[in-house]
């Protein structure tokens, strides 16, 4: 009799090894997440630069429009493109300065300024919103970005517009 009931219950222990070796095991979330998601590499502010640069033009007034939004004003587009032309006294009150010169300068203003950039094909207005010795804070074709100086050097010829009460 006693060797029934070992042998019984070295069956049952064994069923029961056997039953948890083959019962369904869940994934880790992390690895499932990992698995279905594909790593994709965030652009570079150099690939940023690039992609803003070749969507902007020099008729967008998206730069324009949000230099005027750090003054303040909601304008329409009549008044952005006389504002934009930059001769002398602009659009509500606003004066606007053409000049030429290194970022040194505009660093000097502590202002917002508008730069003429070099573009395939023409040329885009991109706003200045920031400036250090290292980079520089842009707002092209609708995006903020910060680049390195020397990128921005290497794509503007030194044309600024700046505006003024």
């Amino acid at each position: 009799r006693r060797r029934w009931r070992y042998a019984l219950a070295a069956g049952l222990l064994l069923a029961l090894v056997a039953a948890a070796w083959h019962w369904p095991r869940t994934p880790q979330p992390a690895a499932e997440a990992t698995a279905a998601v594909p790593v994709v590499p965030a652009e570079s502010p150099q690939q940023v630069f690039a992609r803003l640069l070749g969507a902007a033009s020099d008729l967008d007034p998206q730069a324009w429009r949000r230099y005027a939004e750090l003054w303040g004003l909601a304008l329409d587009d009549d008044t952005l493109a006389r504002l934009a032309e930059c001769s002398g006294t602009a659009a509500v009150a606003l004066n606007c300065f053409r000049a030429n010169g290194p970022l040194t300068r505009i660093a000097s203003l502590d202002r917002p300024v508008i730069l003429r950039l070099r573009r395939e094909g023409g040329f885009a207005s991109a706003l200045l919103t920031a400036i250090d010795d290292q980079q520089v804070t842009l707002y092209l074709a609708g995006e903020a970005v910060t680049v390195p100086r020397g990128l921005l050097e290497l794509n503007w010829l030194g044309d600024y517009r700046v505006l003024w009460r």
